[in-house]
């Protein structure tokens, strides 16, 4: 070994440690392997499917929640993260109605991202995709995770959220079934309502991307079904590996891949494990991703963190956006070739856009 190659394989080290200090990891290190690791995060385009509020310094005048660091600016550029599917959340809207929440906050937001990014593309066509890649820009896709009422039983509300900008929305939450109807019999069976359905047709011809992560198994094959186009699990996690409801189990994840929909595994340490309090390993979050692949095939698994949302429980070592090239690490100590990685990183979630947004 030459003095060069000893020289790059200590600071390949050096450079691991820090992610992997906390979770007993460092003595594992391979050298190799996370060099080689570096470069195939590098060189691919990583998405993550789901987080919420972009923080770009401490001197940012809005004011977050105290613990809502995890996607600063600085952080993303770290983890070398190249586009974000950014969700507005509201539980629940009092006193306004969601379009005018959201306009208020997208005009908030596109202030400060104008103020502090050379360099970004916010995609609201699919030629905005390759236009962000080709110019090595942050990618944003904006979308609304819907909570109790916020439609007010108005498909027109759909229309105004897509001039405004928003590419992605999440049709109800399992708390409030707002878009559902109970069939009358002693089974419980639900339903899509008329306006669920108008919905989800309205939603297919604008190409916005409908996003079922909250929803129960019933409602979840309902609006698989229903949908004309593919959907997306944009945060979450596989009820194969851990066996809670809000997990995906994989009968659905079929279902979900034959309509050529994809899963995104989330960042909950409660979700992946069970884990009250604290962060599990990041191993967990590898066994998720390993069971969607096997169910669901390498073309329709992604990552949706949900950072500063449930995602502040996340595995250690990605207590931030930065420590996303861990994943990748830990994916090619699985076994998965190059090729592979790129496609969970990120290729499997800008394709499903891109196909969603072409039937507008």
């Amino acid at each position: 070994m030459n003095r060069k190659t000893v020289m790059l394989t200590f600071i390949a080290v050096i450079v691991l440690i820090p992610f992997l200090q906390g979770f007993g990891q460092e003595k594992d290190v391979d050298s190799e392997l996370w060099e080689k690791a570096l470069k195939i995060h590098k060189n691919a385009v990583i998405c993550d499917a789901h987080a919420h509020q972009l923080v770009f310094n401490k001197d940012d005048k809005i004011k977050y929640h105290p613990n809502s660091k995890q996607l600063e600016f600085e952080m993303v550029k770290k983890g070398k993260i190249d586009a974000i599917g950014l969700y507005f959340a509201y539980y629940p809207l009092k006193n306004e109605t969601l379009v005018a929440r959201v306009k208020s906050d997208f005009k908030t937001f596109h202030n400060r991202i104008d103020n502090h990014a050379d360099k970004y593309t916010i995609i609201s066509e699919t030629s905005d995709i390759e236009q962000g890649i080709n110019n090595d820009d942050l990618m944003i896709i904006p979308g609304v995770e819907y909570f109790y009422g916020a439609l007010n039983g108005r498909i027109s509300t759909i229309d105004s959220l897509y001039k405004l900008g928003i590419r992605a929305m999440m049709l109800m939450d399992n708390e409030y079934e707002r878009l559902s109807y109970e069939n009358g019999n002693a089974n419980g069976d639900r339903n899509l309502n008329v306006l669920a359905q108008r919905s989800i047709e309205r939603m297919n011809n604008l190409g916005m991307l409908i996003d079922i992560t909250h929803l129960d198994d019933q409602m979840q094959e309902k609006v698989i079904d229903y949908s004309d186009y593919p959907v997306i699990a944009s945060h979450s996690s596989v009820r194969g590996i851990h066996n809670i409801d809000r997990n995906i189990p994989d009968y659905i994840i079929k279902k979900l891949v034959k309509k050529g929909g994809s899963i995104m595994i989330t960042f909950n340490s409660g979700n992946l494990t069970g884990l009250e309090e604290g962060r599990c390993k990041i191993e967990p979050l590898i066994d998720h991703i390993d069971h969607a692949v096997k169910v669901a095939g390498i073309d329709h698994v992604g990552i949706g963190s949900d950072f500063n949302g449930a995602g502040l429980r996340s595995p250690k070592g990605l207590e931030d956006a930065s420590g996303f090239p861990l994943i990748t690490y830990n994916l090619l100590k699985r076994g998965y070739t190059e090729d592979d990685i790129k496609k969970i990183m990120g290729e499997n979630y800008l394709r499903l856009l891109s196909e969603v947004m072409k039937f507008e």
